[in-house]
């Protein structure tokens, strides 16, 4: 049903300004793991995935605003780091790698928010991801070392709360492992790693 510009305008007014505006909102960010071949070598090679949270605001994951862009109350996500990290270990196991000690995958998460901006009639909830990946062989060289950037949106949006939020970080998250997972080099690596001599089979992943 569509609305008139007036009609919009009081909705945003009030699902922008106050109300739900004031309370925290909590989400689990959601991921679905991709359908992938095996990797040629990845058989060879078991690794450890090791994440470590850079971002300093602890489980904020973005926050709310009211109509005039003032931001309210926090919208957190407490499972944010470790949705990350089993979303990567299941994308690697979806490729034949299996837990233990031959690489480890070393993510440093700097970013994982969303930014709400609020138009006239309508907002956009944008997100953006950061993490460093670092492989690193049994014996401690670092065999790939590379920054990933993502983003994700959730355009025309009438509320700024944490449904709406998590659709742009859930789109991140998605694009982030998308370049990862899309880099040679990335697998190069843990495959060379799965090559070194004297290392370990036993870990967990």
């Amino acid at each position: 049903m569509k609305m008139t510009n007036a009609v919009a305008l009081v909705c945003v007014g009030v699902v922008f300004g106050q109300g739900c505006a004031l309370t925290t909102d909590t989400i689990r960010v959601g991921y679905r793991v991709t359908r992938a071949q095996p990797i040629a070598g990845a058989e060879r090679t078991t690794l450890t995935v090791k994440m470590t949270d850079a971002r300093g605001i602890g489980d904020r994951v973005s926050v709310k605003k009211n109509g005039y862009g003032m931001e309210m109350a926090p919208i957190l996500d407490p499972q944010a780091i470790a949705t990350i990290k089993s979303s990567l270990e299941a994308e690697l196991r979806a490729r034949g790698f299996t837990p233990g000690a031959s690489a480890t995958v070393n993510v440093e998460v700097v970013r994982f928010y969303n930014d709400f901006k609020i138009g006239l009639f309508s907002g956009d909830a944008l997100a953006d991801m950061e993490m460093n990946v670092q492989v690193k062989a049994p014996d401690g060289a670092i065999l790939f070392a590379k920054s990933v950037k993502a983003a994700g949106a959730n355009k025309g949006i009438l509320l700024s709360g944490g449904d709406e939020a998590k659709v742009a970080l859930e789109g991140a998250l998605r694009e982030g492992m998308d370049k990862l997972l899309a880099d040679r080099e990335f697998f190069d690596a843990l495959i060379k790693a799965g090559q070194r001599p004297n290392a370990a089979t036993a870990g967990v992943m």
